[in-house]
């Protein structure tokens, strides 16, 4: 069984180390001098992120799926009060995952983890880890779900965020695959 889980993304800057050329002089005069360039350092392009509600592919070693983050909910109101830390909320995404194409047949499940939202300040929240069903109003996104090709899951997944704090981008980050960002507006 495939489990699709987190992974820890790591900035990392990447520095391209050019040895010293000696260029030989020109052996014919020139009225303009060649312009040298040198060589940029190999850091791959981060594509733009989408907007929210496009569907993204998420291309994994054996399979592909389609990832959206639909809409975003701030303040997700709850059932039951006295859930939650004092002077926080909750903020959910509207989630879909659909399961495309499956090469080895492997069993793929979903999860919270894979998902994270970046705020304003640049603070990470991350899925709640205990929550009850019953809390909220709305269909929670599956925990541990098998999905198989050809079909979809969907729902909302709460974070716990300090009250007004801004979403910048909604994260897609599974251990195999590819990650999706999504800019919120």
């Amino acid at each position: 069984m495939r489990i699709i889980a987190p992974i820890i993304l790591l900035a990392a800057s990447t520095a391209g180390c050019a040895g010293s050329q000696a260029a030989a002089p020109p052996t014919v005069p020139r009225e303009n001098p060649p312009t040298t360039t040198s060589p940029a350092s190999a850091t791959p392009s981060t594509p733009a992120p989408a907007e929210i509600g496009a569907a993204q592919d998420n291309r994994g070693e054996n399979y592909l799926g389609k990832v959206t983050a639909l809409r975003i909910r701030q303040p997700l109101r709850t059932l039951v009060s006295g859930t939650g830390k004092a002077g926080h909320e909750y903020l959910a995404i509207e989630a879909k995952v659909c399961v495309v194409e499956n090469s080895r047949a492997e069993k793929i499940s979903v999860s919270w983890q894979p998902w994270a939202v970046a705020m304003a300040d640049d603070t990470v929240a991350t899925p709640l880890g205990s929550w009850s069903s019953e809390w909220f109003d709305v269909p929670l996104y599956p925990q541990d779900r098998i999905v198989r090709t050809g079909s979809c899951v969907r729902g909302w997944i709460p974070f716990e965020v300090p009250k007004g704090a801004k979403p910048r981008t909604v994260s897609y980050q599974p251990a195999d695959g590819d990650t999706l960002d999504w800019q919120v507006s």
